[in-house]
């Protein structure tokens, strides 16, 4: 029997929502921070996170590995363009359940290279850097074209990876690149978490 004083059972209050700001190139140490963040924002029991990017691209292997990071992640994830994402911050961009931009934001896409040179000693090394290029260039054709609206006709006479093009969020938009087009504004009471590198 139940006393006369016990209360209600009371549910605790919804998690905050949480809001990653990303304006770092994609290269060690912001991408292992970005990674950590989100993990973050997992344990704290959100339904969701939005990150708010903005990136010059960096190493390669880094946007295709975030890409399947954050897809393999339990909870939806939305990323907004607030300025520009360039290069291989596409593919973290297009890991996004939701993507939004900015209306000036803009994207850049281009073949890729390294950065830096990369010693070769011998044959092998050389084939093996082949092998890693076309491999990787295979993978972001592959994100692009299931992540986005582009027929494979677009695709190709769009020339992505073989010439530097810059696209308007508007362009992004008539591509699916981008679902919508608006300011990125962090709600009232939102965890603000800024990636430092």
């Amino acid at each position: 029997m139940e006393s006369q004083n016990s209360q209600p059972a009371t549910l605790p209050p919804p998690p905050k929502p949480v809001v990653i700001y990303y304006c770092a190139p994609v290269v060690h140490p912001a991408t292992t921070k970005l990674r950590t963040a989100l993990c973050n924002a997992v344990n704290l029991g959100v339904p969701s996170t939005t990150i708010f990017m903005s990136s010059v691209g960096g190493a390669v292997e880094e946007g295709i590995s975030l890409f399947a990071f954050i897809r393999s992640l339990p909870i939806q994830v939305a990323i907004h363009n607030i300025d520009h994402v360039d290069s291989i911050a596409l593919a973290i961009y297009l890991a996004g359940s939701k993507r939004l931009a900015n209306p000036d934001a803009t994207f850049l896409l281009h073949d890729f290279y390294f950065p830096q040179p990369v010693p070769i000693s011998n044959r092998h090394q050389a084939s093996d850097l082949s092998v890693s290029f076309t491999a990787f260039r295979q993978k972001m054709t592959d994100v692009l074209k299931t992540r986005t609206n582009m027929s494979a006709e677009q695709f190709r006479s769009l020339k992505f990876l073989d010439e530097a093009v810059v696209k308007t969020a508007v362009d992004a938009k008539e591509l699916g690149i981008t679902h919508e087009i608006g300011w990125a504004v962090a709600p009232t009471g939102t965890q603000l978490f800024n990636i430092e590198y």
